[in-house]
Parts: C-alpha cells; structure tokens; sequence
C-alpha cells in the first residue's frame, strides 16, 4: 500500500476534515477502554473544529492520502511543558509528535511509519535535542511502531475521568536527535 499513500502538509481548508477525522480514530481507538462518556467528553474539549483551527496556527500537520481519503496523520509542534512534571532530563526546547492518528484499516501497512519519518524531517524537528509523544498505557500496536523508530519509554502521568477516578497511564515516550546547528 505504500506506493498509494502521499504525505502532504495539512491547510485551514482541511480542518473540517481533519477534526472529523481525529473524532472517528480516537473513539473507535479507545471508546470501548474508557467508556462513551468518557470519549464523547474528550471529543467535546480536545476535538472540535474550533480547537483544531486554533492548533492549526501553533502546529504542523501531515495528512497521510490514500486513493482521495485521508487514512492518517500527525501533528508536531512544541513540547507539552508540563511533561517537565513527570521527567528527570527534560528537554523544554523539544519538539513533539502531538497526534499520530491511523484508520485501524490501514493500520500495520506502513502508514504510521511514513507519518513518523516525515514528521522527523520537518524543518521544526530537525532543530531540536530531543523528540517526545505520548501514547496510552495499553496501545501495544503504537508502543511497537514507536520502538521501532527509535522512542524509548521516559516517563508516564496519570489521566483522570471526570469524577476524579483514575482512568489509566499516558506513556512519554523519547528519541534523541541530531544535535541542533
């Protein structure tokens, strides 16, 4: 399939398109884990049109195309600071891997792997020390793609539901890079 996919950076007039698209990975991903309400109350916040206008002018994203559709993409931008809570060496000037968001049927045909190899050659990426993202304590399939391009587990900070319950682990992941010239 690899041949089919082109890697293209993501306009405002793909936000539409990108959020729906964000809203569909992350619930079939994880509704059946942390509960509808829990998902639905994610999607609300963290996953309207509104919020990825707003990101969209703070961050890059790559869409990953496949015969017109978008199968996947990845979001970079800077790190997430408060990772400074959770970490013993780290890095503020990093860079991160926000998203990185694959329709489960496309999933393990390289998709995820293209993503990550292009999101590492962004402009923004190349500069930093240090690369990190975070992935869900139970995503086995991502921890494995991460591993294989080099992330290494550093750290992890607890996610709570709504009531104050502890929900599981998100997992900080890290890979050096090239030192910035």
């Amino acid at each position: 399939m690899e041949k089919g996919i082109q890697i293209q950076l993501a306009t405002l007039n793909d936000i539409e398109e990108l959020a729906q698209f964000a809203r569909k990975a992350f619930t079939a991903a994880y509704e059946e884990e942390m509960g509808k309400d829990a998902v639905q109350n994610h999607l609300e916040i963290e996953l309207t049109d509104d919020k990825f206008s707003t990101m969209m002018n703070m961050d890059a994203f790559y869409l990953a195309i496949y015969n017109s559709k978008l199968a996947g993409f990845a979001q970079i931008g800077s790190v997430d600071l408060s990772y400074h809570d959770y970490l013993i060496n780290f890095d503020p000037n990093g860079v991160e891997i926000r998203r990185l968001y694959v329709l489960s049927k496309y999933q393990n045909q390289g998709i995820g792997s293209m993503l990550i190899e292009k999101s590492t050659s962004d402009p923004l990426v190349k500069q930093a020390r240090n690369i990190y993202l975070t992935t869900w304590e139970s995503n086995y399939g991502a921890q494995e793609l991460y591993e294989r391009h080099g992330f290494e587990k550093v750290g992890q900070f607890p996610e709570y539901d709504e009531n104050g319950e502890l929900n599981g682990y998100e997992y900080i992941l890290a890979k050096s890079n090239r030192q910035p010239s």
